[in-house]
């Protein structure tokens, strides 16, 4: 089978491509900087330099393919990030159109059933919308909450004990790690298209609630780290220190402001998949390897 694979370099992206080489598919790549997916290319996937906004890039990496995944990848310098959005999903909408039998496996996000009130995935929600128009063949995978959204906390973690947020401690959801999401889309990708748009929500296998990850967090660490909740107006500064547009700003604590609101929840009778890593299983593979070169790179 042949299959092509955006953000290849990326948490998602490279476990669906591994995975695809894995399971012998003929397998194409598009990749800015080429060097990040040289372990790939030597496995070999043939690469294809270049963005996505760029529709003759994306023709080239899809000629004769079976099936593409597409992820918009987020770009927090964006001026007007949902525009961002909207420019890469009428490129993904074209290519699409133009290859009828392709059958492309969207990257979306949980609450893109909503147009409004949830930050930057009103983008995703439009992509969805642009795609449905152009294919009948297309499957869109809503995963919920990332695990990997505390890595950016590890460092406030480390040096006040605290992992700041505008959501309350008390808000569980049932966040699902990256690599489970790669499984599964490299498995979405595999199978028989649809004959109409499907959506598939990815949930991880709990819900965890805030307080309970910056209690995992504390295990790693081997010290006290709470989930503290902060203003917006508290968190908007430090927001912008680490280079988030103000656009990015406000769309990220809207959807955080979905997140404590339960907004972001699959409608009832969604179809429904689940990861199987557990946050107590993703503290100890992924949150610890990170804490210890925190801490030696602080030590140094």
């Amino acid at each position: 089978m042949r299959i092509t694979v955006t953000a290849p370099a990326g948490n998602i992206g490279s476990v669906v491509a591994r995975t695809l080489l894995e399971r012998g598919s003929e397998l194409t790549v598009l990749a800015r900087s080429p060097e990040k997916v040289a372990s790939i290319a030597e496995r070999g996937a043939r690469v294809v330099q270049g963005s996505l906004d760029d529709i003759s890039v994306v023709r080239e990496a899809v000629d004769g393919a079976d099936a593409l995944f597409w992820l918009s990848p987020p770009n927090y310098a964006a001026e007007d990030f949902r525009a961002y959005y909207n420019s890469l999903g009428d490129v993904a909408a074209r290519v699409a159109g133009e290859n009828p039998e392709l059958h492309v496996v969207n990257l979306s996000s949980t609450g893109a059933h909503l147009s409004e009130g949830v930050g930057p995935v009103k983008g995703l929600h439009d992509t969805e919308q642009k795609l449905n128009s152009a294919t009948r063949r297309v499957t869109h995978l809503r995963p919920t909450y990332f695990m990997e959204n505390v890595m950016p906390s590890l460092q406030t973690a480390a040096s006040d004990g605290a992992i700041y947020s505008t959501i309350p401690a008390d808000v569980a959801v049932e966040q699902v790690a990256t690599r489970d999401v790669g499984g599964i889309a490299a498995e979405t990708l595999l199978s028989n298209a649809p004959d109409s748009p499907r959506v598939v929500h990815i949930l991880g296998p709990e819900a965890i609630s805030f307080a309970e990850v910056a209690a995992e967090v504390s295990k790693t660490a081997g010290k006290p780290v709470a989930h503290v909740v902060v203003s917006a107006d508290q968190l908007r500064p430090p927001l912008r220190a680490v280079g988030l547009s103000e656009d990015s700003v406000e769309q990220f604590l809207e959807l955080e402001n979905a997140l404590a609101q339960s907004s972001l929840a699959p409608p009832p009778g969604s179809n429904v998949q689940r990861g199987t890593t557990t946050f107590a299983q993703f503290a100890r593979d992924v949150v610890a390897v990170a804490y210890r070169r925190l801490s030696s790179a602080a030590s140094a």
